[in-house]
């Protein structure tokens, strides 16, 4: 598979237009041996290639898809495909800034279908969610049904995740991040330490109202069932 082919440019190497390069790729197997190509350009367009035939099926211009923006060119962009892809369908996201810092960056999700009774693939823009403000992408995460983010500042981090109901995409949701508790516990002279990991484990705060409860559940006395014997044996003595 010639490199300067997936630029889709339509031109040989010599003529391939660097405007038009791949800067980030995914890899996916369709049907019976058809494996595709979806390139992400420094055009800002998503390329969708045929390796058996060498074609290009499909071709969107990102910044269409998103609101506001006034560059034409793109800062970086980065694919990723579903984790739970098969060989019928494929949801992907693609990650576009137009500017450093994330003060103008979107995750744009779409589906890829291959159509049974002729045997084409199809590429269609399912949603598109903005970024934080102020914050670079670390990283981010494509299933059939969630989509994760992590970006950082250098000072805190966010994360976020957007779930899929049918065809309907929910709205971002945040991520709560709590630190996590220390692995040393500090132990005065004048304490048993049976009593200070006590005070550790059990500091307030450190276990939800859920998860509380539910111990309570597991792992607490039959209380409706002791009083029940209690009773029992109780008229049995009269």
């Amino acid at each position: 598979f010639v490199p300067s082919a997936i630029s889709g440019s339509g031109q040989g190497s010599s003529g391939a237009s660097t405007d038009s390069a791949c800067v980030s790729l995914a890899l996916h197997a369709f049907g019976e041996g058809e494996v595709v190509v979806l390139a992400a350009c420094k055009d800002a367009r998503l390329r969708l290639w045929s390796c058996e035939q060498r074609e290009c099926l499909a071709s969107l211009n990102l910044l269409d898809l998103v609101h506001g923006v006034q560059s034409k060119e793109v800062f970086s962009v980065v694919v990723r495909k579903s984790v739970e892809g098969t060989r019928s369908s494929l949801r992907c996201g693609v990650h576009v800034a137009t500017a450093a810092g994330g003060s103008t960056a979107h995750i744009l999700v779409f589906d890829i279908v291959l159509f049974n009774r002729n045997r084409s693939l199809g590429l269609n823009h399912m949603a598109t969610y903005t970024c934080p403000t102020g914050y670079d992408l670390v990283d981010f995460l494509v299933s059939n049904c969630e989509l994760w983010g992590y970006w950082t500042s250098g000072v805190d981090s966010v994360v976020r995740y957007a779930t899929y109901d049918g065809d309907t995409p929910s709205l971002w949701k945040n991520v709560l991040l709590t630190a996590h508790p220390p692995t040393d516990v500090f132990i005065p002279e004048t304490k048993d330490p049976r009593e200070a990991y006590l005070d550790e484990i059990f500091t307030c705060g450190r276990f939800s109202p859920q998860d509380i409860c539910k111990a309570l559940e597991l792992y607490g006395p039959p209380v409706v069932q002791h009083q029940h014997h209690h009773q029992q044996h109780s008229s049995d003595n009269m």
